[in-house]
């Protein structure tokens, strides 16, 4: 029994092995395709490689080709442009423009040095102004704009007030000088024409009023005019004083003082004269007489005027007596007491 059983192991046990090894057969033939399969893959994917490799290397020999023509074309332009710029160059000297380009690029780096430290300055007046700002921020200088704009306002005001001043100052100053002028034109020749009436004399032509003007050295500039009287002799101008007779000085000042009361004092009723026949000889003392006696008949139209002469010369005033213009003369004497006495006296009764 025992033997049959093992035989009938051991029977087992070979088919087993032939099972094993149609098993291992079976899977041995698998494999074999799976890996002939694999290879067929892997042989495919190798000729679908080289394929995309030589399109890659197609592709990439393409784009060379095509830089290539754009590099050649590029070159040729450059070329052109050299030989453009070796003609516009002409003779320059190389080493010249070298030198040039040099300072060319110092300057370069100073200006940018110099622009560098503009930046700075800047930031730093950047930060100023934020100072600045931050402060006028603060309460007491919050009303600044304001208060100064109002200040300008009045400063501007007064800029115009002062150039108006100025200019009605340089109006008045103008029309005063011209005025002045033309009232000294007239005096002058009222003076000249009441000389030759009345100086009977032949070594003085006529005399007349010369002036100049400065202006002071003060704060306020004013205009001074300055006056001189001069004679005349041929055409030759001398001043009088030091040069002339006390009745060629009294002469001439009351001849100067008619001229400035016909000028100054048309309306003005009343002429007084102090002793004006001192140091006057007698024809010079009937000639001033008769220019007296002229000026009372052309103001005898005007009502209020009135002639008053003070003077010792009995024989002066009765040559103006004899006008009918002068219609009386108050007479001043001492009685036998020794008392002044003013008597009104008739030309008639004198």
């Amino acid at each position: 029994m025992e033997n049959n059983k093992l035989k009938s192991i051991e029977q087992q046990n070979v088919d087993v092995q032939k099972l094993n090894s149609k098993v291992l057969q079976y899977e041995r033939q698998k494999i074999n395709l799976q890996l002939e399969e694999i290879e067929s893959e892997i042989t495919q994917l190798t000729r679908t490689i080289d394929s995309r490799a030589q399109s890659r290397a197609r592709h990439r020999d393409l784009n060379d080709n095509k830089n290539l023509r754009k590099k050649r074309k590029e070159a040729l332009e450059l070329e052109t442009k050299l030989e453009n710029v070796q003609t516009s160059i002409g003779d320059l000297d190389l080493d010249e423009i070298i030198r040039e380009s040099s300072e060319l690029e110092q300057k370069y780096e100073i200006l940018k040095e110099k622009k560098n430290q503009a930046f700075g300055t800047k930031r730093e007046i950047e930060t100023k102004i934020k100072e600045l700002k931050a402060d006028l921020a603060k309460p007491q200088f919050k009303n600044a704009m304001k208060d100064y704009k109002e200040k300008f306002i009045d400063f501007k005001v007064q800029e115009g007030v002062i150039q108006d001043l100025g200019a009605y100052y340089l109006a008045m100053d103008w029309a005063l000088k011209k005025t002045h002028t033309e009232r000294m034109k007239t005096i002058n020749v009222i003076i000249r024409e009441l000389w030759r009436k009345i100086y009977v004399g032949n070594d003085i032509d006529f005399i007349e009023i010369k002036t100049s003007e400065e202006e002071t050295k003060d704060a306020d500039k004013r205009r001074v005019f300055n006056y001189r009287v001069v004679q005349v002799k041929n055409g030759v101008e001398l001043d009088m004083r030091g040069r002339c007779s006390a009745g060629q000085k009294i002469l001439a000042s009351i001849i100067i003082r008619l001229a400035l009361a016909e000028t100054f004092s048309t309306n003005c009723g009343v002429i007084t004269l102090d002793e004006p026949t001192t140091n006057l000889d007698r024809d010079n003392v009937i000639s001033l007489c008769n220019a007296l006696i002229n000026l009372v008949s052309s103001r005898a139209t005007q009502k209020n005027f009135q002639l008053i002469i003070i003077t010792h010369d009995e024989d002066f005033i009765n040559r103006l007596t004899r006008e009918e213009k002068v219609r009386c003369f108050w007479r001043v004497y001492r009685d036998n007491k020794g008392l002044s006495k003013i008597m009104k006296c008739n030309p008639n009764q004198w």
